[in-house]
């Protein structure tokens, strides 16, 4: 679990050296096996996350089942857990052995978590941000994008009634969704985010649980000044850049040898697509390639 900060590619050597660690140790092995069934090129690459995980107290990973079912076959006498064995060294290691901050989950909404558009993206990095701060965010669902939240150890639901837990704070976003979210949890604050100056859905109302307004550009702020949100809880706030996601690239080169073309969400991939005209085959190697 975390954000990939690097990724290597090793050699036959170093690859045929892994195996013969993991080939040496039985249970290693097992759980090597089913990964390269799944990935046969799992032993090729090397990856350096960045830790972005809160540390429950309650935590029941998959590795615990495997464990205990070793235990029951007496392959084991006791199996490790999270609970009793793991959490503790984490709460050393990572926090030098003082009091583990308490997380807080957070509710975030939205209309949809699916096409990587304005909003959606927000979504995302903001619980990845949130999570690597220790919370526990939680957001709706729908589509591949939710998935690949899912994957990273997410909660995302699509209705109210099918959250794990009650939050502690709800950011809230998209008004029909926020609604619903403030209603179901009528004694939890929330703070509003307003991304769009036109549309409707995203235009803020003053409620009695929203305690902060947050705008993300002088556009948003004056819709919400003119929606009679008070001026003294209304904050611009950028859109921000992960820089763990985006790091710096080395100096360009004099003269390009490729071109990007980015798009907005998976609706704009169609176009992106599509075959480049047939007399691009004809053009001098010189010219730069479109990378989609």
């Amino acid at each position: 679990v975390g954000t990939v900060e690097r990724e290597l590619r090793l050699d036959g050597a170093a690859i045929r050296s892994k195996r013969a660690a993991i080939d040496a140790y039985g249970p290693l092995a097992e759980e090597a096996n089913r990964l390269l069934d799944a990935d046969a090129t799992a032993l090729a690459v090397e990856r350096l996350r960045r830790p972005c995980f809160a540390w429950p107290d309650r935590y029941s990973p998959e590795w615990e089942v495997i464990g205990r079912g070793r235990v029951a076959s007496q392959r084991y006498g006791e199996p490790i857990l999270y609970a009793d064995h793991v959490r503790p060294i984490a709460r050393v290691v990572v926090y030098g052995g003082g009091v583990m901050p308490t997380p807080l989950r957070i509710l975030i909404t939205n209309l949809f978590v699916a096409h990587n558009s304005g909003s959606e993206t927000v979504v995302e990095l903001l619980a990845d941000g949130l999570r690597r701060a220790g919370h526990v965010p939680m957001a709706p669902t729908l589509g591949t994008q939710a998935d690949r939240m899912r994957a990273r150890g997410h909660v995302l639901v699509d209705r109210v009634a099918a959250l794990p837990a009650r939050p502690d704070l709800i950011h809230v976003q998209h008004t029909p969704v926020a609604l619903s979210a403030l209603a179901a949890f009528p004694d939890v604050l929330a703070v509003f985010a307003c991304h769009s100056a036109l549309f409707e859905v995203e235009a803020p109302r003053p409620h009695p649980q929203i305690r902060q307004w947050i705008a993300v550009d002088d556009l948003c702020r004056d819709r919400c000044l003119s929606r009679r949100v008070p001026a003294d809880q209304l904050t611009v706030i950028l859109n921000a850049v992960d820089f763990r996601r985006f790091v710096r690239r080395p100096p360009l080169p004099e003269r390009p040898r490729r071109a990007l073309l980015l798009s907005k969400n998976h609706g704009h991939q169609t176009w992106c697509d599509r075959p480049a005209p047939s007399r691009a085959s004809r053009w001098s190697n010189s010219v730069p390639r479109l990378d989609v």
